[in-house]
């Protein structure tokens, strides 16, 4: 048992020994295994490395200063365009397919990371098959304990997309910039989330009084209104523009101004930005509130005109109607103004009027609305009247007043004034008929002598029913043929040539001779009729347009004035249009003159039934401009073609700023695209600073008077015989 044993231990003890001298084999078997498994493990993540290097541009390298060992990716080779080789001769090869320009910074940054240890990251151009291609190179140093530079390494990049793009982003930044300083206007574009300004052209810069660069203003520093910039950024982000609006905006000093907006949404750096179209509209705004005091007061006096006065006694009457308090009306006409005038001229009258027109304001109660309704004749609404003899002591107080010497341009004149008086409700239910009333007292009054006035009574109302009577003879008139045209010819301003011609209604009473058309014109529209005088002057001016075409001549354009009332008539436009295709004559020849306010009293219905005209090549004109609501906005929605300037206008050019007035007008007129027509020319000179203002057309005594039809025709047959005659010369020739 004990041998047993002893084999045994002996057997193990071998077997130990045996284990222990195999250990250092297997060891090393086993270091080999690990050391072939990293090194594949390492070719496999050189290998991924490779693989995604090749499918990208990027590149690296590394080298070992103190093994030499030096190793760059293969697609480092592919993107520098060399082969692989040593370290030795490297950098010059790379020198060599570098571009002329770089090399210095290339050589320069090798050098520094090999000597200095100085890391770099430079964007230079490689020689391609291509050409020149931007390779971004990175570098970098190792350094030991000692702080010796033992290795370095770095990447290399292909940015020439990158490059290229970033040039096409700058160039179309730079012509972005270009279009935006160039633009022919003032122009902004700010964040519309930010309202940082991002730019402004030199007119924005100029109009706003500001740096060229904008300094670092926002929107909301241009707007007087926060409303309407809150209105337009709405809009922007509703729909995507805004089309136009008038605001008010100041520079940075602090002065307003009007200008019209219209922007855009754009896309600017990835962020939402609106693009601003700004026109400065100060100018118009002035010289719209002109032409709005100008059309509801009297230029001369300062006192209202008769339109605003008209208005005014409509608010008496409504007035009178809900609190029953009684007002009075005095019309008042100056005697023997007419010979200051002829003795003395217009301007001594202007100075006279100045004076009269103080005398009146001095005397008249606070509750007094004055006017000038033209030429010598003033009126007062003498509103919250008590008594008859109240009104009746004003009156008296006026004429003495007003018969006191005056004195003009260094001349002592005398003239009186005369007084017709209405009361309301007494004298009438509507304020027309009282200035009727007030009308035919003044007559009355000049009768007694002057110097006089007169309260209208029961025997001057009895006359004023016998206006009834000429009501009704109006309406009998066209049965009986005793209205007719005239024609008053348009002058080309260059030529001085008949182009065009107004057509005119007049009335020939069988018993009271020529009716003037202030007198039945008025009643007409008071009682609506002149909606059937205006079909017959359509119809009448039509059929002779077709009669001249038949005798072979060639008619000029006819234009005809309508009113509102005329116009809100059912398919009234669709009426006109079927008379001209049903006689076959163009619609160029028939032409619409409406005044201003006709234009605005119910403006979709009237602008439906132009635009229809229009559409037919029927021309608008807008009459007597300057005299009614005096907004050239209003232009830009009726289909407008010419513009006639008011004759108040044109008599008044020897006075500067009704002068510079008339030319703003026109200039206006033309920078709209219209026609610019002067009406009541009666001078040389008249024609002359019109036709040099830039007027079209135009029209008054001074080339002819309103002719009858047999007058005019025989200018169309003139006009006839000159455009043949040419022909005729020519063939001699």
């Amino acid at each position: 048992m004990a041998r047993v044993l002893r084999r045994e231990t002996k057997r193990r003890g071998f077997l130990a020994a045996s284990a222990r001298a195999r250990a250092p084999g297997r060891r090393a078997a086993a270091a080999r295994a690990r050391a072939k498994q990293a090194e594949a493990q390492l070719q496999f993540h050189e290998n991924q490395v490779n693989t995604a290097e090749e499918n990208s541009a990027f590149g690296s390298w590394f080298w070992d200063l103190k093994s030499g060992e030096f190793n760059f990716s293969s697609n480092a080779w592919r993107l520098l365009g060399i082969e692989k080789r040593a370290r030795a001769g490297l950098t010059d090869a790379l020198a060599e397919r570098a571009h002329p320009d770089d090399r210095e910074t290339l050589v320069a940054a090798i050098r520094g990371q090999v000597d200095q240890g100085e890391a770099y990251d430079i964007e230079v151009r490689f020689l391609s098959e291509d050409g020149y291609r931007w390779i971004r190179a990175r570098g970098y140093a190792l350094r030991d304990k000692s702080a010796h530079v033992h290795a370095v390494g770095g990447s290399i990049e292909d940015i020439t997309e990158r490059v290229e793009m970033l040039e096409q982003l700058q160039k179309n930044e730079e012509h972005f910039r270009s279009l935006v300083s160039a633009a022919p206007f003032p122009l902004i574009i700010t964040n519309l989330y930010t309202r940082k300004v991002i730019y402004t052209n030199a007119m924005a810069n100029e109009l706003f009084g500001v740096a060229s660069d904008g300094g670092t203003l926002k929107t909301p520093d241009f707007f007087v209104e926060k409303a309407d910039l809150a209105q337009l950024r709405a809009d922007l982000l509703a729909q995507g523009y805004s089309t136009g609006r008038e605001a008010r905006l100041k520079k940075i000093n602090g002065d307003e101004f009007w200008a019209f907006i219209s922007c855009v949404l754009i896309e600017h750096n990835g962020q939402p930005c609106a693009y601003v179209i700004m026109h400065d509209q100060t100018e118009r705004k002035r010289l719209e509130d002109e032409l709005r005091q100008r059309a509801q007061f009297d230029v001369l006096t300062g006192l209202y005109n008769r339109q605003t006065f008209a208005d005014l006694m409509a608010d008496a009457v409504r007035e009178t109607e809900e609190t029953g308090e009684v007002f009075g009306l005095l019309l008042i006409d100056l005697d023997r103004f007419k010979n200051v005038n002829d003795t003395l001229g217009h301007e001594a009258g202007d100075q006279l009027l100045i004076q009269a027109a103080t005398r009146l304001q001095d005397l008249s109660p606070e509750s007094c609305q004055i006017a000038r309704l033209g030429g010598d004749e003033f009126a007062i609404l003498y509103r919250r009247l008590d008594s008859i003899p109240a009104i009746e002591e004003l009156a008296g107080a006026l004429i003495s007043e007003i018969s006191a010497p005056y004195e003009v341009i260094g001349n002592m004149v005398n003239v009186g004034c005369s007084i017709g008086i209405a009361i309301y409700p007494w004298h009438n239910g509507l304020s027309n008929e009282l200035m009727r009333y007030a009308d035919m007292a003044l007559y009355k009054a000049k009768e007694l002598g002057r110097g006089q006035y007169f309260v209208v009574d029961d025997r001057l109302t009895e006359e004023v029913h016998e206006r009834g009577q000429l009501q009704q003879d109006m309406r009998q008139a066209i049965e009986r043929g005793e209205f007719r045209l005239v024609y008053h010819p348009r002058m080309c301003a260059r030529t001085r040539k008949p182009i065009a011609a107004e057509a005119l209604l007049r009335w020939e009473h069988p018993e009271r001779g020529p009716i003037p058309p202030d007198q039945f014109i008025p009643i007409a529209e008071e009682t609506g009729f002149i909606t059937v005088l205006s079909r017959w002057v359509v119809q009448t001016a039509v059929f002779q347009l077709r009669s001249w075409m038949a005798m072979g001549l060639e008619p000029l354009p006819v234009s005809l004035n309508l009113s509102a009332a005329d116009l809100m008539l059912q398919d009234q436009a669709q009426e006109i249009g079927a008379l001209l295709g049903e006689l076959e004559v163009p619609p160029s020849l028939l032409q619409v003159e409406m005044t201003e306010s006709s234009l605005l009293s119910d403006r979709e219905r009237v602008q439906e039934q132009l635009a229809e005209l229009a559409g037919m090549g029927v021309e608008l004109l807008i009459d007597d401009f300057g005299t009614g609501y005096s907004s050239l906005a209003y232009l830009h929605q009726f289909q407008v073609h010419k513009l006639k300037i008011d004759r108040s206008f044109v008599q008044r050019l020897t006075h500067a700023p009704d002068a510079l007035l008339t030319r703003q007008i026109v200039e206006i007129g033309k920078g709209l695209g219209l026609c610019v027509v002067a009406e009541g020319v009666e001078t040389a000179s008249q024609a002359d600073l019109l036709t040099a203002m830039g007027c079209d057309e135009l029209q008054g005594f001074y080339f002819n008077k309103p002719l009858d039809l047999a007058e005019y025709q025989a200018l169309l047959e003139e006009q006839h015989e000159e455009g043949a005659a040419p022909a005729s010369g020519t063939a001699q020739t």
